[in-house]
């Protein structure tokens, strides 16, 4: 039974390859050397909550290319494609396996047209529907969750700077930072990023506007739409909305088949103040248009 580290040699003598293994299955960094002793590649087999830690200088410490200039990382993926997740301190790459399947990861994008000074943001969702793993950042430089982040329940704050004042070029191709989810309960839900500042190089950018996504029960997303009702979905003869009654203490939903103000028709009173609301209405053929309205005094 292999339990240990392993060798293999080419036929000059010279080491060709090393892995480790428990109980006979590979686990753990597996290097290869070429016959000159030059290292040839790294790979890794993990067991599942493991975690690797790789530096930067020995992974590319011979590669070269045909002008004999030195290779340099310029992109780390923050997530691997089976889901783990993976940081770079500009030394060394730590990946760690996924301990879980059906984590929902949420990408946010910062789209910057000169170099980024500072971030900070709101992000919020529904405690009984997800609860918050994690949030990691490649493209933000020192940045760590607990020191650049506040979080309770069902809420996290954001607040980050450059600490070198050079400015940071953010890749629009790739999130700015990737919240991590798992699900604690079944069926549709949101998250909302509020306040929102980004703060330029050259004194740009400012407040950013507020966003909303809609989370299916099967996991498929949208984005939110603008105003109290924040999504609409059907299933089969049920509508399914997802409303902000923030704002006021009593709300109206209505309904109409035309957009004329004798129209309108009252469908449910509603308690307010609550960021999240899930209801359940039955579709019919004079249901065209749903619109949400605060209620004051003795309108209700």
């Amino acid at each position: 039974m292999l339990h240990g580290v392993s060798d293999g040699h080419h036929p000059n003598g010279q080491l060709q390859v090393r892995e480790h293994s428990e109980k006979n299955i590979s686990h753990g960094l597996r290097t290869k050397w070429f016959e000159s002793g030059l290292t040839d590649s790294f790979g890794v087999m993990m067991t599942v909550g493991q975690a690797l830690n790789l530096r930067t200088d020995n992974l590319l410490g011979n590669d070269i290319d045909p002008e004999k200039n030195t290779f340099h990382l310029i992109h780390i993926p923050a997530f691997s494609e089976n889901g783990g997740t993976i940081t770079y301190d500009g030394e060394v790459i730590a990946y760690t396996r996924p301990d879980s399947e059906g984590d929902l990861y949420v990408p946010v994008i910062g789209l910057t047209k000169e170099a980024l000074m500072g971030v900070q943001y709101e992000l919020a969702w529904d405690h009984r529907m997800l609860s918050l793993k994690g949030v990691i950042s490649n493209s933000l430089p020192g940045f760590v969750m607990g020191v650049h982040t506040y979080d309770q329940e069902g809420w996290a704050s954001v607040a980050w700077d450059d600490a070198t004042l050079a400015g940071i070029d953010i890749d629009e191709h790739e999130p700015m930072m990737v919240w991590r989810f798992c699900r604690v309960a079944e069926g549709g839900t949101g998250l909302s990023l509020e306040r929102a500042l980004l703060v330029g190089k050259q004194e740009g950018f400012g407040r950013m506007p507020s966003a909303t996504l809609y989370l299916r029960p099967d996991d498929r997303s949208m984005a939110g739409l603008r105003g109290g009702i924040k999504a609409i979905d059907f299933h089969g003869r049920q509508i399914h909305l997802w409303v902000d009654t923030r704002g006021a203490q009593h709300w109206q939903l209505e309904s109409a088949s035309r957009l004329e103000p004798s129209k309108w028709s009252r469908l449910k009173i509603l308690a307010g103040n609550e960021r999240w609301q899930q209801l359940e209405l039955p579709h019919n053929e004079g249901m065209h248009f749903l619109r949400l309205l605060p209620l004051i005094g003795t309108d209700r």
